[in-house]
């Protein structure tokens, strides 16, 4: 029967006419691939031609129609979609959480008894053990072509990513917040002497998933009475998503008095952001004073530099009962360094890190030179197995991993494992895990920094026969 109904659909495509809208202009392109029917092409650009291509409006509804040699059109409007099997018709995607649902459907292959089993055409976006869903602009997973049950169908499974292809989304068609997004911390030391040049530091940030282009920094600071003292901007170069570029300016405080600083990213706009209001870290209270308590503290710190998962060490002076109970702070917000005079940081993403130290009757803090922690170079690598890949009904099998080029860190999941593994010095370590019971054909993934770099295997399903 699946060869019959596959024959059909290839007659029926001759009668269709061209549709679809200019290719350039969907924010949908690439290739996704079915071991049935071969390729399909979701954007002109790939194939030239009639123009087409799929697209994903402001409010998630997709439309249009991806081409397949084999058989034809595979529409995503509503109009086409009416009368689905089950659930919510209209194909969707959510900006938020990445996830596709709906359906879409491949034209030549309507028929007449679309709910009683027949293939009717349709390709179900998301199911119990499967789903499309994008990752930053990346969209990966299988959607199901072929009738209710996961043992036959005459598309099969269309995966939307593997090796040297892909779905590529644009604009509207990546998940919200994989953009540029500048963000600016609080002003150290927070403690100086009048009369005396003291260099204060600020850092901004790119939270975002997009590599921000070079723009300014900008510093303020206010006096006491809260007139602007001093302001200036320095140039900036581009920062990677999750790094951050630390700036200093000196300035001489002519008297006692409690000032204000702030630092501020992108200070003349030029970076487009997801998020333009976020770009000015608060106004930080600077003490100053006319003299040096005589118990002032300083410190020092073990290694200026750090990789991804590495460590360092802070101390302070004076050590012991003379400076304790120490108090340690981190403008980034990093806390639990308790009160000792010698502590450890881990740096668990890139940027540059500073930290303070005070102690009881102490004038000013002891301000810590600045640790900066390089992002990982190189390309990033995962690779994600299970042996075996075809097991019988209630069995399980194994899953091994490596990742190389991490940042953060890797999760793993699927049916009966969900696992987050931490990178150490741009590795998660190489990894086993069992699954739990797998009854239906199920798709495990490695998704490593906050998933821009994924892959997946498919574990299958032996089908039980019985004698007759």
């Amino acid at each position: 029967m699946r060869l019959l109904l596959l024959s059909a659909a290839l007659v029926l495509i001759v009668s269709f006419p061209q549709w679809g809208n200019a290719g350039a202009g969907h924010n949908l392109s690439g290739w996704a691939w079915s071991s049935t029917i071969g390729w399909v092409s979701f954007n002109s650009t790939n194939t030239g031609g009639t123009d087409y291509g799929v697209s994903v409006a402001a409010n998630g509804r997709m439309s249009g129609h991806a081409w397949s040699p084999n058989i034809g059109w595979i529409s995503f409007n509503s109009s086409d979609l009416g009368g689905c099997p089950s659930g919510a018709c209209s194909a969707e995607f959510n900006k938020q959480t990445g996830t596709v649902t709906g359906w879409a459907r491949a034209l030549a292959g309507t028929g007449p008894s679309v709910q009683t089993g027949d293939w009717g055409g349709w390709i179900q976006l998301s199911g119990n053990s499967y789903a499309v869903s994008a990752a930053n602009c990346e969209w990966q997973g299988e959607a199901w072509g072929g009738g209710p049950s996961l043992s036959n169908g005459v598309i099969g499974w269309l995966s939307f990513k593997g090796s040297g292809y892909g779905v590529i989304g644009t604009g509207d068609a990546c998940v919200q917040g994989s953009g540029t997004d500048l963000t600016a911390g609080g002003i150290t030391p927070t403690g100086a002497i009048a009369g005396q040049s003291t260099t204060l530091s600020g850092t901004v940030t790119n939270i975002g998933g997009a590599v921000a282009s070079a723009s300014d920094t900008y510093f303020l600071l206010k006096n006491s009475g809260g007139k602007t003292v001093y302001s200036t901007t320095v140039n900036i170069p581009a920062i990677q998503p999750g790094a951050g570029d630390t700036r200093s300016f000196s300035y001489t405080f002519p008297a006692e008095g409690t000032y204000q600083a702030q630092v501020c990213g992108d200070w003349y706009g030029t970076v487009v952001e997801t998020n333009e209001a976020n770009n000015c870290g608060p106004l930080t209270a600077i003490s100053v004073t006319s003299v040096v308590n005589a118990n002032g503290v300083t410190c020092s710190v073990s290694n200026t530099s750090a990789n991804l998962g590495g460590s360092v060490t802070y101390t302070a002076s004076p050590s012991g009962a003379a400076g304790s109970p120490y108090t340690w702070l981190a403008p980034d917000g990093a806390t639990g360094f308790g009160s000792a005079g010698t502590v450890t940081r881990t740096f668990s993403a890139a940027g540059n890190y500073g930290m303070q130290v005070t102690a009881s009757g102490a004038n000013l803090p002891g301000v810590c030179p600045v640790v900066s922690v390089a992002a990982c170079t190189g390309t990033r690598t995962v690779d994600i197995t299970a042996v075996p890949a075809r097991v019988r009904p209630g069995s399980s099998t194994t899953l091994s991993w490596t990742a190389a080029g991490i940042n953060t860190s890797c999760v793993i999941t699927g049916p009966g494992i969900s696992q987050t593994i931490p990178a150490a010095s741009c590795t998660v370590p190489a990894g086993s895990s069992p699954t739990g019971t797998i009854n239906t054909q199920s798709t495990y993934r490695i998704s490593c920094d906050n998933g821009a770099i994924t892959d997946s295997v498919i574990v299958n399903v032996i089908p039980e026969f019985e004698e007759f």
